[in-house]
């Protein structure tokens, strides 16, 4: 027959063990979710080589998705550095443009998010080709880029 002290003994190993996977199982063990994967963008409008006349606008229309949360975007418009890229009027300043914005979050995760913007297209710039390049950031600082070519006429 086992005397007190080995049962204490037992006891006490069994309650210990126990007590330590529970706590072990609620602070030891925290899920940790962590973002990976990068917000992705599909682009609506313009197209790759789409023509628009100096002093209009241009309508950018695009959805952007991640799957924990979407945070801004940004977008960068210049000239088009190339040989062939011959302006009508090279003496005309180049447009150069960079712009940020926060994405309005409309529903719960995963998001699906319509992003739209204009960007004016003043008189008086040099005509020909400009790369077009949008970033779409979700929280933890993952990127997606799309970039496209457009002809200013």
């Amino acid at each position: 027959m086992k005397n007190k002290k080995s049962q204490f003994s037992t006891y006490f190993s069994w309650a210990f063990v126990l007590f330590s996977s529970l706590v072990f199982s609620f602070f030891g063990c925290k899920k940790v979710d962590i973002d990976t994967q990068p917000p992705k963008i599909i682009m609506i409008q313009p197209n790759d080589l789409d023509s628009f006349a100096v002093g209009s606008d241009l309508l950018v229309v695009t959805v952007m998705h991640d799957y924990q949360a979407l945070d801004y975007y940004s977008y960068n418009l210049y000239w088009f550095e190339d040989a062939s890229n011959v302006s009508v009027n090279p003496g005309d300043p180049a447009l150069e443009i960079e712009e940020t914005a926060q994405i309005e979050i409309e529903d719960t995760a995963p998001h699906w998010e319509n992003v739209n913007f204009t960007i004016e297209i003043p008189s008086g710039i040099r005509k020909g080709y400009y790369n077009l390049d949008i970033y779409c950031f979700d929280k933890a600082n993952n990127f997606d880029k799309v970039a496209i070519k457009l002809l200013f006429y």
